[in-house]
């Protein structure tokens, strides 16, 4: 039998816009998408930062000032429900594991992406992947407020993601098996 594993991005490939967009900055009061997407290109640019840590702070920083637990992993799986995914996607699973079935192929789905982590497992298509990488908060003890990012995945560090698939690394935090990348 043939190993097989199908990486997706997320945001813009499978569904519509970035997660967030999505339910969850209308609920944070951002109302002017374009507006944050500015803002976000603007601290990453004063500070020479990420973008993607500039986009998780500035959410972080929205949530906090409203005292809301809008970010909170429950209520992430909750917007993801509303993540409108392209034509053909909410059925592309079932149809690619029948063909591999058929053809004696194991075939495994990942999600590296820069967007939610649990906005994405919240979407009809959460429970296909083997694995999701994306970016995730690091919360309170209650589980409620977000204290600061906690996985930051960016254009490049998406790569890093295709190593530990290919060493069968199931999570963003063992290097173990990273050190001979090659073998």
């Amino acid at each position: 039998m043939i190993k097989c594993a199908l990486i997706y991005d997320f945001d813009g490939t499978l569904a519509e816009g970035d997660c967030a967009q999505h339910g969850l900055m209308p609920a944070l009061g951002i109302t002017d998408i374009n507006g944050f997407w500015r803002e976000v290109k603007q601290r990453a640019k004063h500070d020479d930062g990420d973008e993607i840590l500039s986009y998780l702070g500035l959410l972080a920083e929205k949530a906090n000032q409203l005292g809301s637990d809008e970010l909170s992993e429950d209520n992430l799986k909750k917007h993801g429900k509303s993540i409108p995914l392209f034509p053909g996607v909410n059925t592309w699973f079932e149809r690619i594991n029948e063909y591999a079935t058929a053809n004696e192929i194991e075939l495994q789905h990942y999600i590296i992406s820069s967007g939610l982590d649990a906005m994405i497992r919240g979407t009809e298509i959460g429970n296909q992947f083997s694995q999701i990488f994306a970016c995730k908060y690091h919360y309170s003890p209650n589980g409620k407020r977000v204290i600061w990012p906690a996985q930051a995945i960016n254009y490049t560090t998406k790569t890093q993601f295709l190593f530990r698939i290919n060493k069968g690394i199931k999570n963003s935090w063992n290097n173990d098996k990273l050190i001979n990348l090659l073998s």
